[in-house]
């Protein structure tokens, strides 16, 4: 199926992994991986560990992005196809590489067979209009890095995608629908993520944690075309309340087997206890605001400012981050300042198809919520909220084809089933019978 780009998105991926390195005093041979790729080699006159001894290893892997045909920060930036890159920053035009000391130390449970050594960086795309063509060119470039350098991303890992609107901000409207959707669908989309990243401190749940979650809101508007709790059917309800048209795609994974994150009441009440410090309130509510309540209470929002204070978490580290906003004065309206919506729920993968899926369905999320009517908007934000009190009816695959993700959704159930563990994705738990969509 065609994505559809009506409206004019960028996007860039960051991804934290590990790459092996060797002095060259330790082997005569330095061993390679399966695929044929090397350790990078360290010089004697740079005898000394990466994170602490500059910039060589990290010029090495640049050299190499260059080698595949990559323009590299900090090299000379002119303008090329303005169909591809998009005109925010100088930096943004370039792939980059940098120590991430995060990703710095191998996890308990990867035993190092080839002898190596390892360290953390994190490689950056350049800010790229969403079309087939840099979906093509994201894949590409992670193709040829991995026969080049020997590389691991980790459960230790992110992969974040940073959604911009071009050469300007997201408006007020556009913040708001986007943030609504990210708060009603988190549940949901927690569903297709590894479960290292449930109840994780490195990407919480904003539907859980948040500000808007944890503090009380109600929305003032109670009129009749208002998203409100009345307009939320039974739970009880045997199927979807309204099914998607039929698109051919084959569901083999029943709904209820995919795992949404669980609430944890520890990391709840800790961050209740923040606020009520904070803001002087004693009295703690026993569970998150509503879906249907904190929707309505972004779509009020006045301020860019204030959408992104409700959507963040004290840690700053949220599933969907909306920092770049919280910036005060006229800060975010000044062209060289970071304006993206950062997605951060999936894990570190070096698997191509798994980046680029999870690149459009942050795409197409954000394009959903921008370009659609009222109407379809509003269905959609209900049908997460029945989805949260009845699982067995709507899961994640039905919120990607509601979206018009049709070859996505048959990918990723395809991905799950053949039980790609170098995909981030949540594996599928037990067998499972063909199901019809």
């Amino acid at each position: 199926m065609e994505l559809a780009i009506p409206t004019p998105l960028t996007f860039s991926v960051e991804l934290q992994a590990h790459v092996a390195y060797y002095h060259e005093f330790q082997f005569e041979q330095p061993p390679k991986d399966r695929n044929g790729a090397a350790p990078i080699l360290i010089p004697s006159e740079h005898n000394c560990e990466p994170s602490a001894g500059g910039k060589h290893l990290v010029d090495t892997i640049k050299q190499g992005l260059r080698d595949i045909g990559c323009r590299v920060f900090p090299d000379a930036v002119t303008p090329c196809n303005p169909i591809n890159i998009s005109l925010i920053h100088p930096e943004y035009y370039s792939w980059d590489v940098e120590f991430d000391m995060e990703a710095k130390d191998m996890p308990e449970g990867y035993e190092n067979h080839l002898g190596l050594s390892w360290t953390g960086i994190r490689i950056k795309s350049p800010a790229m209009w969403a079309c087939h063509t840099n979906f093509d060119e994201v894949a590409r470039v992670f193709r040829e890095i991995k026969k080049v350098f020997i590389l691991l991303s980790t459960q230790t890992c992110d992969l974040s995608v940073l959604v911009r609107r071009g050469d300007r901000p997201f408006d007020l409207f556009e913040l708001q629908r986007i943030a609504g959707l990210c708060y009603a669908s988190s549940s949901l989309l927690s569903m297709l993520h590894d479960r290292s990243r449930h109840e994780s401190s490195r990407c919480l749940s904003n539907r859980f944690y948040s500000e808007l979650a944890i503090r009380e809101f109600r929305p003032k508007n109670d009129e009749e075309d208002s998203l409100n709790e009345e307009y939320i059917t039974s739970t009880s309800e045997s199927a979807r309340a309204v099914p998607t048209v039929d698109s051919g795609f084959v569901r083999i994974i029943p709904r209820g087997t995919l795992q949404p994150e669980p609430f944890n009441l520890d990391i709840y009440k800790e961050t209740t206890r923040h606020y009520q410090a904070v803001y002087g309130q004693n009295r703690m509510h026993a569970e998150p605001l509503g879906i249907i309540p904190a929707v309505g209470t972004l779509l009020e929002c006045t301020e860019q400012t204030r959408i992104a204070d409700l959507m963040n978490h004290i840690t700053d580290r949220t599933a969907y981050k909306f920092l770049n906003y919280i910036a005060r004065d006229e800060n975010i309206k000044r062209p060289w300042n970071k304006t993206a919506v950062e997605f951060c729920q999936a894990r570190g993968t070096l698997d191509v198809d798994s980046i680029v899926l999870w690149v459009k369905i942050c795409v197409r999320l954000s394009i959903f919520a921008i370009d659609e009517g009222y109407q379809m908007y509003r269905r959609l934000i209900r049908q997460c909220a029945r989805a949260e009190r009845a699982p067995q009816n709507y899961d994640a695959l039905d919120l990607l084809l509601d979206v018009g993700l049709v070859d996505e959704a048959a990918m990723l159930q395809s991905q799950i089933l053949r039980r790609n563990r170098e995909a981030p994705w949540q594996m599928e738990p037990r067998e499972t019978t063909p199901h019809h969509s």
